[in-house]
């Protein structure tokens, strides 16, 4: 009996291949390891609701904004390239019209409000 195994190079490019290939596998995680990828992926969610809830408390507060100073004049500025009104204040982006498909709510879309704000501001540019 002989100790020689025979093999065609294709058999043995491919035996190398898969050799190599189990070679770059990353070792399997130490339950240490495991444990600390797990408070990683738990500590990235509360993050990630964390700037969600600072969002949205950002767009309430935008949506409570009168967008006017406290003796009546008008808090936000036309932006004529944009078409578009900013607060001053809070900052929020008033557009007319509705919100576009798939819009994420970052803009205020409400057509009266835009009209009066830019009737506000016309009347002082004049």
């Amino acid at each position: 009996m002989s100790d020689k195994i025979s093999m065609s190079a294709e058999q043995f490019e491919a035996m190398m291949l898969r050799m190599a290939q189990e070679l770059r596998k990353p070792p399997e995680p130490t339950p240490e390891q495991q444990a600390a990828i797990e408070s990683d992926k738990q500590t990235r969610k509360e993050q990630a609701q964390l700037a969600l809830a600072r969002m949205e408390n950002e767009r309430r507060e935008r949506l409570a904004c009168i967008h006017r100073r406290k003796d009546g004049t008008n808090n936000a500025v036309y932006v004529p390239n944009g078409h578009f009104m900013i607060c001053q204040s809070c900052q929020a982006v008033i557009r007319p019209g509705t919100a576009p498909e798939g819009d994420l709510g970052v803009d205020i879309y409400n057509t009266q409000l835009f009209n009066e704000l830019f009737q506000l501001q016309s009347a002082v540019d004049f």
